[in-house]
């Protein structure tokens, strides 16, 4: 038996809108670690549409290559080719490219795990990751999301915003506890966002995963406003909180500040 999976956000139509692609685009995003593999009826239930609906998008997603099915279970699946998009994203970020030296640098200089991330809606999103030599226990890829609100990366890109745009996203988020470190409500995050604004910097004690901390610093554009976050992950194990920031605070605004600077 299935796991319940979250039925997606229905995005807001505009005249403009092209129904069929819409929809298409939420039964791929169907599929996930819980679910790699899903029936016409799931799919159905999981992305919202109709029974005839998910059959038309399933044929015509098969004929592109983009899913397959296994004709003994009836079940469907996503293809390699269904990277072909987040592949192109980073292919095409001059952010990614221009990053990648000092994140490599920075994960060399700490020796521990480096990310990269842009905020997506109430989403971090991680578009860059670089291995350190020590391990963490978090396992997390490119094109992972993490609610902005419980993590670092994301607090610290929602503390370079204007505030009342950054409640706005908190308001939006679907609020819940991944453990007890977890902060309870828009308003806690608020206030912490405006310690973050005066450091220049997010510390993370276990709010999203336990047994890992983190230390993130915003990429900044001209105006001022957070366009990606790098951030350190530093697990419990090796270092208490204060270690972790006095170690790694100065070389992650450093490369923050790095990144920022025009490869020009």
């Amino acid at each position: 038996m299935k796991p319940k999976v979250k039925k997606p956000r229905m995005p807001v139509r505009h005249a403009s809108c092209i129904a069929s692609v819409e929809k298409a685009f939420r039964l791929l995003g169907a599929f996930d670690q819980t679910s790699p593999a899903l029936s016409l009826t799931e799919l159905g239930k999981v992305a919202s549409l109709t029974i005839p609906n998910v059959q038309r998008l399933t044929s015509t997603l098969i004929l592109l290559g983009l899913l397959s099915k296994d004709e003994q279970s009836k079940e469907y699946a996503l293809t390699p080719r269904a990277l072909d998009i987040g592949y192109r994203y980073l292919q095409a970020n001059p952010l990614v490219e221009r990053s990648a030296p000092y994140l490599a640098h920075l994960a060399n200089r700490s020796e521990e795990t480096v990310n990269l991330t842009v905020l997506d809606d109430t989403d971090a999103v991680y578009v860059a990751r670089h291995r350190g030599l020590q391990t963490i226990p978090v396992n997390l890829f490119i094109g992972a999301r993490v609610p902005a609100f419980a993590t670092g990366i994301g607090q610290v890109m929602l503390a370079f915003l204007p505030p009342g745009e950054a409640m706005a996203i908190l308001k939006r988020s679907t609020w819940r506890r991944f453990t007890r470190h977890t902060l309870a409500d828009a308003d806690a995050v608020m206030r912490k966002l405006e310690r973050i604004r005066k450091a220049g910097y997010a510390i993370e004690d276990q709010e999203m995963f336990l047994g890992g901390m983190a230390v993130a610093a915003p990429v900044l554009g001209h105006d001022g406003r957070a366009i990606a976050a790098v951030n350190v992950g530093i697990p419990t194990s090796r270092f208490s909180m204060a270690e972790a920031e006095k170690r790694f605070a100065k070389m992650v605004l450093e490369t923050a500040r790095a990144i920022f600077e025009p490869a020009y």
